[in-house]
Formats: C-alpha cells, sequence, structure tokens
C-alpha cells in the first residue's frame, strides 16, 4: 500500500470516529432521564379522591374531600404522619 492510501484509509477511519462520537454525544444528550421535582397521582377509592405528591424526598398524600394532608419520607421504614389544617 502506498502512502496515498494510508492517507486516505487514515482520513476515512478518522471521519467514522468523529461521526461516531457525534452520533454518541447526541444520543447521550437526548436520551438524559428527566425526572420531575414533583409526581402528581390521582386515586380514588370508596371515600373519594386522594392525591399522591412526591417533592424533595417527601410524599404528601392529600384528600381532595376534605383537604386532609399526609406526609412521610420516601422510605420503607416511615411511617405517615398527619399534618394539621384548618377547615373553612
Amino acid at each position: 500500500m502506498n502512502t496515498k492510501g494510508i492517507s486516505m484509509a487514515l482520513t476515512v477511519l478518522g471521519l467514522c470516529i468523529l461521526i461516531t462520537g457525534w452520533i454518541l454525544s447526541s444520543a447521550i444528550r437526548d436520551g438524559r432521564t428527566h425526572i420531575p421535582s414533583s409526581i402528581d397521582l390521582v386515586e380514588y377509592n370508596d371515600e373519594g379522591y386522594y392525591e399522591l405528591i412526591v417533592q424533595d424526598g417527601w410524599l404528601y398524600l392529600y384528600d381532595t374531600t376534605n383537604g386532609q394532608v399526609y406526609k412521610k419520607l420516601d422510605h420503607e421504614d416511615s411511617s405517615w404522619e398527619e399534618i394539621p389544617h384548618h377547615q373553612w
């Protein structure tokens, strides 16, 4: 193989590496997981509607029928506590 052939092969290899790097960086940038700061879930049972809100490591359970809110840390061993509220 002559020097012109080696030069051409290295140029093609370099372009392939650049294109692969660009494709991978685009995939990583576009594929990042978006983690929301809060998650809302509305659930209905026989007693009414409940909304689960996850924010800053806390779980909040909001009873939409009477406004009562319960909270707990987002850990298995934590327990729910009632947050005092005023009914108008």
